[in-house]
Formats: structure tokens, sequence, C-alpha cells
């Protein structure tokens, strides 16, 4: 062999070594989003911070993009004139590179939750680290709508007793409907950060404490009434502590 077919060869494999290394963490990634549930811990979330993440913005928003599988911005995030504030969704692309105030911010933001659960049902990973992110919690914390609705029990009662919309439009929204219909998932987000926070409030506990009222009210809505008959929610809730009591006397 002459010299410089030689020198040719050495050259090709050197390039397709190096392309070889470039390709290594590119494979491990794809890999890594094929199985976040392998990959992706809350604490690795922690460790997983960019300033250069990339979002699609959109200038109106309204309830029927979500009930029509539309989610805002793609599944990324939206920015919407008649909330005030950018609606974050959390997918398989984007989680890596969320900042902390990015998590609190979906929790913050009304709708965002919903809609990282709407854009990840085929994903349910992704939904289950972010309900058991802390930044999360910290933000939906801080809402006050959250706080109006889970600090006094007589606006819940107000809610189901007078079977006003919003009940019906939350639970039949798909993504309620779709974690409804996944076991798996419905147990994960039950037993979460966010809803132990939940169940830990006034109005929660008010009701988990005196199950007969509970169940008086919820036999009197309409759309929540068939519920009291779904095996699988009761099933969850009978493994949690905080609701194991009641579960075992509001469910049929």
């Amino acid at each position: 062999m002459d010299k410089e077919k030689q020198t040719y060869l050495l050259q090709v494999a050197g390039v397709a070594v190096f392309a070889l290394l470039l390709l290594l963490p590119v494979m491990w990634y794809a890999k890594k989003a094929q199985s976040p549930e392998r990959y992706i811990t809350a604490e690795q979330l922690k460790s997983f911070e960019s300033d250069t993440a990339e979002f699609v913005e959109r200038d109106e928003f309204s309830y029927g993009d979500l009930a029509q599988n539309n989610p805002a911005g793609g599944g990324m995030r939206g920015k919407f004139s008649n909330i005030g504030s950018a609606i974050v969704s959390v997918n398989i692309n984007n989680i890596v590179m969320m900042t902390p105030a990015e998590f609190e911010s979906v929790g913050a933001t009304p709708f965002s939750l919903m809609n990282t659960v709407m854009t990840n049902l085929n994903m349910p990973q992704v939904i289950e680290v972010v309900f058991d992110n802390d930044d999360v919690l910290k933000g939906f914390s801080t809402r006050k709508d959250v706080h109006e609705i889970t600090s006094n029990y007589l606006k819940i009662y107000d809610l189901v007793s007078s079977q006003d919309y919003a009940v019906d439009k939350f639970v039949n929204n798909p993504a309620v409907q779709g974690v409804l219909k996944n076991e798996r998932l419905l147990r994960s987000l039950m037993k979460s950060k966010i809803m132990s926070y939940v169940f830990s409030t006034p109005a929660a506990k008010y009701y988990l404490g005196n199950p007969a009222k509970a169940k008086q009210l919820i036999s009197g809505n309409q759309t929540l009434a068939p519920y009291l008959k779904n095996q699988s929610l009761k099933k969850v809730l009978s493994e949690i502590p905080a609701t194991r009591n009641a579960a075992a006397q509001i469910f049929d």
C-alpha cells in the first residue's frame, strides 16, 4: 500500500471515530427519552438547569384549546393575553432544560398543570415527575385560586351543590378523564406531593373528616355522583393514609 493511500485511510478512520464520539451522547439521550422512567428522577431534575431553552408563543387562549386536544404552544410555552401569564407545559423534550423557576411557574400558572397532563398522557413518567416536584408544589401552593377553594369547605359546597358548570368542565376535561382511565397514573398523582398538599388543606380535611357529608354532597351532583361507583378511584384512595377511612365510607 502506497504512503498516500495509507494516509487517506487513516484520515477516514479518524473521522469515523470522531463521528462516533459525537453520536454517543445523542444515542444516550435518545435512549433516555424513550425510557424516562429509568433515567429521569426528581433528584436528577435539579441538576438539569439551562437558560437556553426555546419556547413557542401564541397570542390568545381559550378553554376550548384544551378541550379539543389542542395544547398551548405545542406542549412548550404559550403566552396568552387574556390570562396575563405564560402557560408552561412540560414534556420529554424540555423537562431536562427547565430551571427551578420554570418548574415553579408550571405550578403557579393556571392551566399549566392541566396542559402538562394532557400533552403527556402517553408519557406518564413526565406527569409523575412534575406532580412530585418541590418547585412545582411551591408555585401551586401560592396560587390565589387554589387558596380560595382549599381554605374554605363552603366554597366547595357551593360549587358542587349548585351544579356549577365548572365542576362538569373540570371532571370531563380530556386530561382528567385520561388520568381516571389509567390506574397507574391515577395512583402516582394521588400519592404525589401536590395531592398530599391538597389533602392537608382545611377544606379537604373537613370533608375527609366528615365522609357522610362528603358522600351526600357528591351524591347530589349529577357529574360527580357516578364516580361513587368508581372502583379504581376507591382502590387508590384506600391506599393513602390521609384518605383511607373516608374512601371506605364515601364510595359504594
